[in-house]
């Protein structure tokens, strides 16, 4: 088996790896590591909608709930650098990934020669530009710095992935209800 193919093979097996242990975290362990009594705000709203609400809560500072939309995913409305941009949230992207009409909104211009890493979307390999996002702001959060990619053929959804996730105080899963907490 050739080099090129070895890497790859390689490269699948650290990802699904590494799916599988956000997955057993998210699931079995960062719900068992949260204080007792976090007040509970749920607000239902139609798919096409994104459902945020916030919360003081006296152990952990803010709080963020979402709900599971129609489709199953977790979606945020947030603004990036001035932009207010709608993200599906993955906890297993490793880094945030803008659609490329998301970046044109930005005035984020990447020219072919930008293009020079590769990463595992669902729909394959694609070709993706990094960039650094001076800012999100969700609800009354703002982080900085945050890394993030533009991904050739993305025109999809924007996903808000785990180079901004790892920020968070943490984040649980519970009841069709994704809680971040600041």
């Amino acid at each position: 088996m050739s080099a090129i193919k070895l890497t790859f093979l390689g490269s699948l097996f650290i990802l699904a790896t590494g799916v599988g242990l956000v997955f057993v975290l998210a699931t079995y362990i960062l719900p068992d590591n949260l204080p007792e009594g976090q007040p509970q705000t749920q607000v239902d709203a139609p798919a096409e909608q994104v459902a945020t609400a916030s919360v003081q809560s006296a152990n952990t500072g803010w709080s963020t709930q979402i709900n599971v939309s129609r489709d199953g995913h977790f979606y945020v409305d947030a603004m990036v650098s001035s932009t207010p941009i709608r993200f599906l949230i993955d906890t297993g992207a490793s880094m945030v990934a803008l659609s490329q009409e998301d970046a044109r909104r930005m005035h984020l211009r990447v020219d072919d020669a930008s293009y020079t890493h590769s990463v595992m979307t669902a729909g394959g390999m694609r070709r993706a530009a990094k960039v650094d996002l001076a800012n999100i702001r969700i609800d009354d959060n703002w982080f900085y710095n945050v890394e993030a990619t533009i991904i050739d053929g993305n025109d999809d959804v924007s996903i808000l992935g785990m180079s901004f996730l790892r920020q968070l105080e943490n984040f649980q899963f519970s009841d069709r209800v994704l809680t971040l907490f600041w």
